[in-house]
């Protein structure tokens, strides 16, 4: 079990199947789904400062550069050069961020907010 999700399984004194069934109701992504999720959020934020691939890998935590370079391809639809390179020809600038049948950086806006309320929310449901 990831150490995020067993923080969370802890912190609310739920199984991690209850916890899963819960995301799965209120937010339609797993856990480890989800988190795959915001950490490419960090990354695209991070890629708009323009800094190499290199170092938005290792900033959003991805354990190298492949890795993070065959998550962002099975996660977006190219490469990470393909869509920096895909912005800067104009159109768009967020035409990527939606591609049919993916789950991607947009189809989960104000998580953050979701995730501080969760604890509160899971004692509220214990309770």
């Amino acid at each position: 079990m990831p150490r995020a999700v067993e923080n969370l399984v802890s912190e609310l004194g739920w199984s991690r199947r209850r916890l899963e069934r819960w995301f799965d109701q209120q937010v339609g992504l797993p856990p480890k789904t989800l988190a795959r999720v915001l950490r490419l959020q960090r990354a695209l934020r991070l890629a708009e400062s323009d800094i190499s691939w290199a170092e938005v890998a290792a900033t959003a935590g991805y354990h190298d550069q492949p890795h993070f370079d065959h998550v962002f391809k099975a996660m977006v639809g190219c490469s990470p050069s393909q869509f920096r390179l895909a912005r800067r020809r104009g159109g768009h600038p967020r035409a990527l961020d939606r591609i049919p049948h993916q789950v991607t950086s947009v189809e989960i806006s104000g998580i953050d907010a979701f995730l501080q309320a969760a604890p509160a929310i899971g004692r509220q449901a214990a309770g």
